[in-house]
């Protein structure tokens, strides 16, 4: 089982066993389908496109980017987003005896459908809602990531990123091309048809070790990846190191962590080469 590394964190790296070979080319049905989707968000983009550097939300920007002009990823973490997790942490114990960790304030919203904890990492939002700060490259926002991967939605634009062909997820080369008959662990988003062709020139991690992309008809849930912590004797909670390994839905651990990425299971996938599309 191979796992795919998002920039900027310590995921387990991909199938070292997997092949270096370069996949073929994009087949006719799915490059006419990227092109049916460009030329639809094109009549939807808007008269103007948010500089990089702007605090425009990518997310609202429906259209690809003008020459010269790059929208900041949805997921990208901004200046001024906080981890507000550990001050509200708090063990909470059942009748039965089972403990596991919470928020002290904890709502609806914190914990996930398997009923596993997330991180709070507050938003840099301006008046009207939109994301603003400086884009730190390397760096995600759990909530965002969380909820573009729930949603199968473009990690870009946050548009839907299914087609008819399937579902697009970018994957990095740095250890070679998995086998499409092996199954691959992702925290990485989706990436809608338009955004597909530009993510290996402004990703700095693709970029580097180059890319392709995994084409899956499916991409069940599979867990998280997440904060270990420890009850420890004087009812206090210890922080454990993360070390970036994904960890089932149904675990043991899953009561003690504090989840930081979503990640989805791929099988039976298509390699397709980013740069042909």
């Amino acid at each position: 089982m191979s796992v795919h590394i998002p920039p900027g964190t310590d995921v387990g790296g991909a199938n070292p066993e997997a092949g270096t070979d370069r996949p073929r080319g994009l087949r006719p049905r799915l490059r006419s389908a990227v092109r049916r989707g460009m030329a639809f968000r094109q009549l939807r983009r808007p008269a103007t496109c948010p500089e990089a550097s702007s605090p425009a939300l990518a997310g609202t920007y429906s259209g690809s980017a003008p020459r010269g002009r790059t929208p900041i990823p949805y997921i990208t973490a901004r200046e001024g987003e906080v981890d507000e997790s550990l001050s509200a942490l708090r063990p909470s114990f059942g009748s039965t005896g089972w403990g596991r960790i919470s928020y002290a304030d904890e709502g609806w919203r914190d914990r996930d459908a398997q009923g596993v904890l997330w991180a709070r990492v507050s938003q840099s939002l301006d008046e009207e809602g939109a994301l603003t700060g400086a884009p730190r490259w390397r760096m995600i926002n759990p909530a965002r990531q969380r909820e573009t991967m729930s949603k199968l939605l473009c990690q870009v634009c946050r548009e839907p990123a299914r087609t008819d062909q399937g579902i697009l997820f970018p994957h990095s080369t740095e250890e070679g091309v998995p086998d499409p008959s092996t199954t691959v662990l992702t925290a990485q988003p989706p990436l809608c048809p338009v955004h597909a062709p530009v993510a290996p020139k402004r990703c700095p991690h693709l970029a580097k070790y180059g890319s392709v992309a995994l084409l899956a008809q499916s991409a069940p849930l599979y867990g998280v990846i997440g904060t270990p912590h420890r009850y420890m004797p004087d009812r206090s909670i210890q922080v454990m190191a993360c070390d970036g390994v994904p960890v089932p839905y149904g675990h043991a651990d899953m009561a003690w962590m504090v989840a930081t990425q979503l990640v989805r299971t791929l099988r039976a996938f298509t390699v397709v080469n980013l740069d042909d599309l």
